[in-house]
């Protein structure tokens, strides 16, 4: 499944904060690592030099080497992001819970890498440190 990337918002697509992503297996489990879309090499979630632009991630995507993007959230943006984990019935359809969620943010809302779960993007800051409960953890 492609991801539509015109559906990421301009806020996000205007901030330095993009990898591109590839599906890897290590010590037989499958990972996700994060790639810097300008070197191609590793990039660190902790190491800005490591990301690139939005426009970056797309054409690094788009050449076919990644099998997708991601944005990294960092303290000093205003985003927060929603994982909806096992969101997914088995006929591919949103559960019932998962769709009440989606439709009280009613924002950005993408299918999670596996297809079995969500992610919703906000803006917003998380109070306290209680991020998750349940199928929900929430990350900003």
């Amino acid at each position: 499944m492609c991801p539509d990337l015109t559906a990421i918002p301009r806020a996000l697509q205007n901030e330095r904060q993009w990898v591109a992503w590839r599906s890897q297996r290590r010590n037989g489990k499958l990972t996700k690592p994060p790639f810097c879309p300008a070197t191609r090499s590793l990039a660190s979630v902790n190491d800005p030099g490591t990301w690139g632009t939005f426009e970056e991630a797309r054409c690094a995507y788009a050449n076919g080497c990644y099998s997708g993007l991601a944005f990294i959230l960092t303290a000093g943006d205003p985003f927060t992001g929603i994982d909806l984990d096992h969101a997914v019935e088995a006929s591919g359809q949103m559960t019932s819970w998962a769709r009440v969620i989606v439709d009280h943010f009613g924002s950005c809302t993408e299918w999670s890498p596996s297809h079995t779960g969500v992610h919703i993007w906000v803006r917003g800051a998380l109070p306290g440190t209680r991020r998750r409960k349940d199928h929900v953890e929430m990350y900003d």
